[in-house]
């Protein structure tokens, strides 16, 4: 996970929906349509869009729903591996538009198999995501449920109470941190928050600790596994307001750092952060 984590940072860098929604789809994708996805959350927008019956091979990290996992894995997120490929007999490959994925698209061009781009660099791509796998695999209608949903849950958030400049902290050593085009930075502003590196234009760049400390956010946020890892850093800043006010705070990593339909949830995690820290 820590790696593919790091293929968003760098490349990139069912809201409404339960689990056995996603695995349970009201209609089957057509028996014509056989689909490999090149990223863990293109998986998940597949499920989403009712297609999960159509999808025959994923990439490494592939874990949500639980029925991905039994797929074969035909990419590890860098490179794909021809033979696994064409052995499930795909008819179209569904890459990450925002992954850097350029020799698995060179790749599924020599083997002749269509290969469609799917946005995913910023919190408004996830709604047309879902929109564009349902017309691709004939789940029309129920993808269209799934992108309402996505979009009515993302409406219905209540983020701070007053702007709090945020630092979304990705591991220590390099440090990284999410630029204003990220969909992690529009997860921060979406819950009334300030992202301190906003005006940085790269998606996801290494930061010094020095500019962290300069911009002094009021709160700190990383993925919960990486909190103690934080407060360990940041506690030789004592002045630092987010230390100084116990605001180095968690969030689930599944849900906020794959571009994919449970960012909708993902952001209900940045908002109760953002709030609990507010008040």
């Amino acid at each position: 996970m820590h790696r593919y984590l790091l293929v968003i940072c760098v490349g990139a860098m069912i809201a409404g929906c339960s689990e056995h929604d996603l695995e349970a789809p009201e209609r089957a994708a057509s028996d014509d349509v056989r689909m490999v996805t090149l990223a863990p959350h293109l998986a998940e927008i597949v499920f989403a869009a009712g297609a999960g019956e159509s999808l025959v091979g994923v990439s490494a990290y592939s874990d949500y729903p639980e029925a991905v996992e039994a797929l074969p894995i035909v990419s590890d997120g860098f490179q794909l591996n021809a033979e696994a490929l064409l052995a499930v007999e795909p008819t179209v490959i569904l890459a990450w538009g925002g992954g850097g994925q350029s020799r698995m698209r060179e790749l599924a061009a020599s083997l002749e198999i269509p290969l469609v781009e799917i946005a995913g660099r910023r919190l408004q791509d996830i709604a047309p995501a879902i929109r564009q796998v349902g017309e691709i695999a004939g789940t029309s209608s129920v993808a269209e449920t799934a992108a309402q949903q996505f979009e009515m849950s993302l409406e219905n958030l209540e983020g701070a109470a007053e702007p709090l400049t945020v630092f979304y902290q990705i591991g220590q050593q390099p440090l990284y941190t999410v630029g204003g085009q990220h969909f992690i930075a529009d997860l921060i502003a979406l819950c009334g928050g300030v992202n301190a590196f906003a005006d940085l234009s790269e998606a996801a760049p290494t930061i010094a600790v020095e500019a962290v400390v300069a911009a002094d956010p009021d709160v700190i946020l990383t993925t919960e596994g990486g909190v103690d890892g934080a407060i360990e850093l940041w506690s030789k800043w004592p002045s630092l307001t987010a230390v100084s006010e116990g605001q180095i705070l968690g969030v689930p990593g599944d849900l906020v750092n794959r571009p994919g339909p449970r960012l909708a949830q993902g952001a209900a995690a940045v908002c109760e952060a953002l709030r609990s820290a507010s008040i």
